[in-house]
């Protein structure tokens, strides 16, 4: 074998051996890159758990939520109308309640008129 032969075959090794170390050095940085994905994806994965129980969870609260809102409708339907309340105030009104007195405020009434000239008999009820 004569000179230049044996320079390129010693030049093709070398460059084998290049893109040797070059395959190593790039599989063991898809080998990291793998590991990392997978260590993303777990991370993911839980994330994606916790948010389904939490969205479950809001589910849950929002159609309490709901039921009670329903609940609260249901009840102020049985509530006194605007209208109502008027008629009632207006009959207030007309019985003036404040203006009533007790038989013991009557009885006194009458005695003081007693005193002073009025002469009708006006009997006692007993207090029960």
């Amino acid at each position: 074998m004569d000179q230049d032969s044996s320079l390129a075959i010693g030049d093709t090794l070398s460059r084998l051996r290049l893109l040797e170390r070059r395959q190593d050095s790039l599989r063991q940085k898809l080998l990291i890159i793998n590991q990392n994905m997978l260590e993303e994806y777990k991370k993911l994965l839980f994330e994606i758990r916790s948010l389904s129980t939490e969205v479950s969870e809001l589910k849950t609260s929002l159609a309490g939520t709901q039921d009670a809102i329903k609940a609260i409708v249901k009840d102020s339907e049985s509530f006194a109308k605007t209208q109502q309340l008027k008629v009632l105030e207006k009959y207030i009104n007309l019985l003036s309640p404040l203006h009533f007195v007790t038989e013991d405020e009557l009885h006194a009434i009458l005695k003081k008129r007693d005193k002073h000239g009025f002469r009708k008999k006006v009997s006692k009820r007993k207090h029960r």
